[in-house]
């Protein structure tokens, strides 16, 4: 079995991206960690957003994970919520330019 692992790092640049597919020869997915980063100068109005696709539906309101809320730069914020993934499911990041997003977990 795999360990642990950096399952993606995205640099925002405004637009919505996936960020992550979970293998589709695999088991699944346990995201351990979503980290993000503030690398915008001083006073830029930056925000993130995550949304999990399950097995990459087309976008939609209910697959807010995270809501958009506020980066600032110089800042970081961890979550570690243990999210499970199946084959397929995708996460979805938006996030300003001045924002990176890591995910980290174990493809199982």
């Amino acid at each position: 079995m795999p360990g642990p692992a950096i399952l993606a790092q995205h640099a925002g640049t405004g637009a919505q991206a996936t960020a992550y597919t979970s293998p589709a020869g695999g088991n699944g997915t346990v995201i351990s960690s979503l980290v993000f980063a503030g690398t915008a100068t001083a006073g830029a109005n930056a925000t993130a957003e995550v949304r999990v696709a399950k097995a990459g539906a087309a976008d939609a309101a209910s697959q807010v994970l995270v809501p958009a809320f506020p980066v600032a730069a110089g800042s970081h914020l961890a979550l570690t919520e243990g999210i499970t993934l199946a084959k397929t499911d995708v996460v979805r990041v938006t996030a300003s330019a001045g924002v990176n997003v890591h995910l980290y977990g174990t493809e199982l």
